[in-house]
């Protein structure tokens, strides 16, 4: 299936309901409604594309969790479009508190254009969204961190033509912790 932003824009209300049931094996990582308490992923409000993608990459190896990828290889494709669609239907998670009121830091708004990086904001949100790409906007700090950091190492490798490998290798420690923390803050 090819990510497109169209992509399962417009699910089908027996599949948001399927995917509610299916989502209850979910829901100790990610929390009962999408929201998790742990420093997994809010899934609540999330593009369906990118729940859809990201499933199927643990379904496939690309993306590799001791515990997403057992999880996803049992999947079937309707179960992942499901998923996704009830994700979506969600309200977006609500901003974390500890950051309220942060400022948008540089690398949000315009990026480093020296080191070939891109305003974090043109695909994340709050500029534009690319297919494909995650609100980030109230996820954990610790979870933003931690996947600059794996797309820094190389030690996740799902992104589609090696682009956040590319940008977190040349993003400054300051930055990935400016970014994890703003998007921390974002509703």
């Amino acid at each position: 299936m090819v990510t497109t932003a169209a992509l399962l824009t417009k699910p089908h209300k027996v599949s948001v309901g399927r995917g509610a049931t299916l989502a209850q094996r979910c829901s100790i990582f990610h929390g009962p409604q999408g929201v998790s308490d742990a420093n997994s992923p809010n899934l609540a409000g999330q593009y369906a594309a990118v729940t859809y993608k990201e499933l199927n990459d643990f379904k496939t190896g690309a993306r590799v969790n001791v515990v997403m990828s057992p999880f996803a290889a049992t999947m079937s494709n309707q179960d992942m479009l499901d998923v996704a669609a009830y994700y979506s239907y969600l309200p977006r998670v609500p901003s974390n508190k500890v950051y309220a009121g942060l400022a948008a830091p540089q690398i949000i708004i315009t990026g480093a254009p020296m080191r070939n990086v891109p305003p974090c904001g043109s695909c994340h949100g709050d500029i534009d969204n690319k297919a494909g790409s995650p609100w980030l906007g109230g996820q954990s700090a610790v979870y933003i961190k931690a996947q600059l950091q794996a797309f820094t190492f190389g030690t996740r490798r799902n992104d589609i033509s090696e682009q956040m490998r590319n940008i977190a290798r040349q993003m400054t420690a300051n930055e990935i912790d400016e970014a994890a923390r703003f998007y921390a803050s974002k509703h």
